[in-house]
């Protein structure tokens, strides 16, 4: 009976042994391994599509950078220097700005970069629809370049203002045989979209508001010519404007261009107690009782 006890109790000792043993096996030469391998499975996964990511961003990059290097002024530093001079000038003079000057400084070699960086200084007398189309022509060239400063002053007893500006362009190497070079003996053509509107009389709104008049003193007339009322005579709808630095009224029909200080606009249509102007390709509403510089743009959704 004690033999038989001591083997029961041996085999459950073994039994025992074997179920903690083999959980220990289990989990030491199986388990962590196979978790261990999977996380550097995972790891190596990761690298890959990170390094994926990084690969593709990079072509982009290099796909999306190759224009610029047709983009910069010539190699050759002399001719760049002169051509992008002579280039401003002519814009000035197509812009017809009095007092023209452009100057420019020695160009700079940037080693670590292997570039040439120019500096020109540009000045000129006009009005502030030429500042806005100097801008305009700017902007869409082809071009490196960018204004570094701008300082624009009025002009005492007058409605022009005197512009000064500092323009950086900067001229860069291909960085591969494979990649286009910029030209040695003239300047990058064709146009580039920067601006927000394709269309330049989209920005004559800029002109006609003028908030540098403001600073010098004067007065703007828009500011004291309110819609007093619509009168429908006839059949005929037509909008009274009354200009209370004159105290005279102006009368306009459905059509009319209107003209009163800085506000330009043609009036589209007449509502029971608002009208609606059209204003640099925009939609503008006022209502009766309000001065003309107090109407506001339409939403988007609602422009021609």
């Amino acid at each position: 009976m004690n033999n038989r006890s001591s083997i029961i109790t041996i085999c459950v000792v073994l039994l025992i042994g074997a179920w903690y043993g083999g959980a220990w096996a289990y989990t030491s030469l199986y388990k962590k391994p196979r978790a261990a391998l999977s996380k550097r499975i995972e790891d190596a996964s990761r690298q890959i599509e990170q390094g994926t990511r990084t690969l593709q961003t990079m072509r982009r990059t290099i796909t999306a950078d190759a224009p610029y290097y047709v983009r910069s002024l010539p190699r050759q530093p002399t001719s760049a220097r002169s051509l992008y001079q002579f280039w401003l000038l002519e814009l000035l003079q197509f812009c017809e700005f009095s007092q023209q000057a452009v100057e420019s400084a020695e160009p700079v070699r940037v080693v670590a970069l292997r570039h040439f960086s120019y500096r020109f200084q540009v000045r000129g007398r006009g009005s502030l629809d030429q500042v806005a189309r100097f801008l305009y022509e700017f902007y869409w060239a082809a071009p490196l370049h960018r204004i570094a400063t701008m300082n624009i002053v009025p002009v005492e007893n007058s409605e022009l203002l005197d512009m000064s500006l500092t323009i950086e362009a900067i001229a860069i190497p291909p960085q591969r045989t494979t990649d286009p070079a910029p030209a040695l003996d003239r300047l990058p053509t064709g146009y580039l979209k920067r601006t927000a509107s394709d269309h330049f009389a989209s920005y004559g709104l800029i002109a006609e508001r003028n908030l540098l008049r403001r600073a010098r003193g004067g007065v703007d007339r828009a500011d004291y010519t309110y819609l007093t009322s619509i009168q429908e005579i006839d059949g005929s709808t037509s909008i009274w404007l009354t200009d209370r630095t004159t105290e005279s009224i102006v009368k306009a029909e459905i059509g009319a261009r209107v003209e009163i200080g800085s506000f330009r606009g043609t009036l589209l249509s007449v509502l029971d107690r608002d009208v609606v102007f059209e204003r640099g390709g925009m939609l503008w509403l006022l209502a009766v009782g309000d001065c003309l510089n107090t109407a506001y743009a339409l939403p988007p959704e609602t422009q021609p």
